[in-house]
């Protein structure tokens, strides 16, 4: 299991063993990247990288257990490399927004362990390109941070990975 701070380097990432699994039996953490890699982080990603994930299941949650008015959770979406925009095509994110008061950030991850480039255009809602960012380079595992990137007036982006050789970002 392999945490990366979402502004560290690759290289900052730290990593820890997990125990065998055996079939049908669930492994839980509570609080992953502060009781397992000691850091107190608010952004970043987990992986796991295993030799044969095809059995394995996975689940996230996102729990604020602060408010007096109790507490409050979400599902976090999990994702297989092999899920992830595979060389030559692309992605579209929609929902972006970017005001006075509201900013949309980007995270692209490498999750093969190759170095990645990637191409974003931005469009308008009337699907004109507002701002394109070219190139944008991820190294291996590695994840880029475009934080507050989003261009006013952009509602939707297409992330293309122009990376061959099965990178998928």
């Amino acid at each position: 299991l392999f945490y990366t701070a979402a502004l560290g380097a690759p290289s900052s990432a730290v990593s820890t063993q997990i125990p065998a699994l055996a079939p049908s039996v669930p492994l839980a953490f509570a609080n992953v990247v502060s009781s397992v890699f000691a850091n107190a982080a608010a952004t970043g990603t987990l992986q796991l990288r295993a030799s044969s994930s095809d059995s394995i299941a996975l689940q996230s949650l996102l729990l604020d257990l602060s408010s007096p008015l109790g507490s409050f959770g979400t599902a976090l979406p999990v994702f297989r490399n092999s899920d992830g925009v595979a060389g030559g095509s692309k992605i579209f994110l929609t929902d972006l927004e970017s005001d006075a008061s509201t900013t949309t950030d980007l995270f692209i991850q490498e999750t093969t362990g190759s170095s990645a480039t990637v191409r974003v255009d931005y469009y308008s809602a009337t699907g004109s390109i507002v701002m394109t960012q070219n190139p944008v380079s991820v190294p291996p595992f590695g994840m880029v941070s475009m934080l507050a990137g989003v261009p006013p007036n952009a509602v939707s982006a297409a992330v293309t990975n122009g990376t061959s050789n099965g990178r998928r970002v």
